[in-house]
């Protein structure tokens, strides 16, 4: 990645902070779970993109937009990163960002934005093709139709850090400064073009408790599977924990969606907070497998107090935003393994996710780590 920035060039002492940030965002762009194989081709569109920012307050983002004048877009970017992060003692701006952006599709693809906040609206080759209301820190995604043939795309996306009832709901205010713009990576995921082909999109592990000892896991787990379409009907399913050989099942789906219950995990070892054992389990179905990692641990309540596999456990921690004077909410890997070494150091074993849905890279790294995590929404006593 090449910057057109040089550090003698700037004049100020934001421009240096301004560079800071984009050096430390585009560095933040990390690995994180579930992970994708087969026939799933994933692109990450992190990196530099074209930039520009609105700060009227009559700007209206909902009303009829051409994206094409390249005079919107004069600066670059990091994406991802927090168009308001500043030092110390500066307030933060408020407007409409503009990111725009080539990829390359050919065929079905699905647009997916771990985080844009806090009104999103995508435009590709200049037509709009979705928008997002539900809270900036909520991963969404939006499906593109087949072009006829491979071709290069133009992918542009305002971002709307101004709070109003209307186009941002959920971001009602509070004790801490909300963040806008692609705080977190954007993702390419191809898609059959077939339909009556329906790739795993996700698949949801759900531990099942012992029957013979109280609290414990069993081994065993139910796995709930979403797709990439409202497919219904009969598909086989091939499950694979770890490294060990794939199971294959025939199962029916229904709008969508199908479950598959009580599998035995091989081998099975509990995930607790002193031993954090992790396992893989990877789902494939039409040659596209998607690979998710969990935990075997069940939660419960015994006699008022909480308990993990059966054994009282007192949970203490801190509460932990997403907020850092360089990096706003968009921080590196080096941020988050800070704040990891300094809970390990209080001797934590909790954090509360404060007050949104967090990065799925810090939800990585509790997993391995052994913390429990309390995870929240956006925008309290508010729907969409």
């Amino acid at each position: 990645l090449t910057f057109c920035f040089q550090l003698a060039d700037c004049r100020s002492a934001m421009d240096r902070f301004l560079v800071a940030q984009l050096v430390a965002a585009v560095a933040s762009a990390g690995d994180f779970w579930p992970r994708f194989g087969g026939r799933r081709e994933v692109t990450q569109l992190d990196g530099e993109w074209l930039f520009g920012f609105n700060a009227s307050k009559d700007l209206d983002v909902l009303q009829d937009f051409a994206t094409t004048a390249p005079g919107l877009t004069p600066h670059g970017a990091a994406v991802p990163s927090s168009v308001d992060a500043v030092p110390p003692g500066i307030l933060g701006r408020r407007g409409v960002a503009m990111y725009r952006r080539s990829f390359q599709q050919k065929g079905r693809a699905r647009l997916q934005f771990m985080g844009c906040s806090f009104y999103c609206r995508v435009f590709v080759d200049g037509k709009e093709v979705g928008e997002h209301r539900a809270g900036g820190f909520v991963p969404w995604w939006l499906d593109l139709e087949s072009p006829s043939q491979e071709i290069t795309r133009e992918l542009f996306v305002l971002a709307d850090n101004r709070f109003n009832r209307s186009t941002a709901p959920l971001h009602t205010g509070g004790d801490f400064w909300h963040y806008g713009g692609l705080v977190r990576s954007v993702l390419l995921h191809n898609l059959p073009d077939d339909p009556r082909e329906a790739w795993v999109w996700r698949a949801h592990v759900i531990p099942k408790a012992s029957e013979y000892r109280k609290g414990y896991p069993s081994g065993q787990v139910d796995i709930n599977v979403t797709l990439t379409s409202n497919f219904s009907g009969a598909i086989s399913c091939g499950i694979a924990f770890d490294d060990f050989k794939e199971e294959i099942y025939n199962v029916t789906a229904k709008d969508g969606k199908f479950s598959i219950q009580a599998i035995d995990v091989p081998k099975p070892r509990t995930w607790s907070n002193v031993d954090p054992q992790l396992t893989t389990v990877t789902v494939k179905t039409f040659g596209a497998s998607v690979t998710e990692r969990f935990g075997l641990r069940i939660w419960g309540v015994d006699d008022g107090h909480v308990t993990l596999n059966g054994e009282k456990i007192k949970l203490h921690g801190w509460n932990h935003h997403t907020q850092w004077l360089d990096t706003g909410a968009s921080p590196s890997d080096e941020q988050l393994d800070t704040d990891m070494a300094l809970l390990k150091e209080g001797r934590a074993n909790f954090v509360r996710g404060a007050h949104y849905p967090q990065d799925q890279r810090w939800l990585d790294r509790l997993d391995m780590a052994g913390f429990a995590m309390w995870e929240e929404t956006l925008g309290p006593g508010v729907s969409v």
